[in-house]
C-alpha cells in the first residue's frame, strides 16, 4: 500500500513536490525537484530529483526517472533510477529497469528485463594482467 511508503520515510526528508491524485490525466512530461506522488494515468515521461510514488491506482505509459521509484499500480514502459526502484504487491511492470538495486514484493510482476547498474565510475573498465603458469 503507497501509505505505508510514506510511514516509512521513503521521501527520506525530500520536500512533497506534489501530486496527480485519480480523477487526473496527464499527456506529456512532468518534471520534479523533490518527492511527487502519482496516482493517476499519465502518458509521457515523468522525471524527479528525488522520490516518484506510482500509487495503486496509477497508470502510466512512458518513461520514469528517478533517484527512488515506488511502484504500486501499472507501468508500461521504461523506468531508471540512480539508487533504487520497489514493485509493491499488486503493481505491474512491463518494460526494462535499469537501476541498481531492485526489489519485486510477493505479488508484484515485472514483465521485461531488469538492467543492474552502478555508479558511473563502476562501468568503467579495469585491466587485471593474468599470466599462464610457467611448464617446466
Amino acid at each position: 500500500m503507497p501509505w505505508q511508503w510514506l510511514e516509512r520515510g521513503s521521501g527520506e526528508g525530500e520536500d512533497w513536490t506534489g501530486f496527480l491524485e485519480q480523477g487526473t490525466k496527464l499527456r506529456g512530461d512532468l518534471v520534479a525537484t523533490g518527492t511527487f506522488r502519482v496516482n493517476s494515468g499519465v502518458v509521457g515521461k515523468l522525471s524527479s530529483e528525488g522520490t516518484l510514488i506510482l500509487g495503486e491506482q496509477s497508470e502510466i505509459e512512458g518513461e520514469v526517472e528517478g533517484r527512488i521509484v515506488l511502484i504500486g499500480g501499472k507501468l508500461n514502459g521504461t523506468v531508471r533510477a540512480s539508487e533504487r526502484v520497489e514493485i509493491q504487491s499488486g503493481a505491474f511492470v512491463q518494460g526494462d529497469i535499469y537501476a541498481p538495486c531492485v526489489s519485486i514484493a510477493s505479488g508484484g510482476i515485472l514483465q521485461g528485463r531488469c538492467h543492474m547498474i552502478g555508479s558511473p565510475s563502476a562501468s568503467e573498465f579495469v585491466t587485471i594482467p593474468i599470466h599462464a603458469p610457467v611448464q617446466s
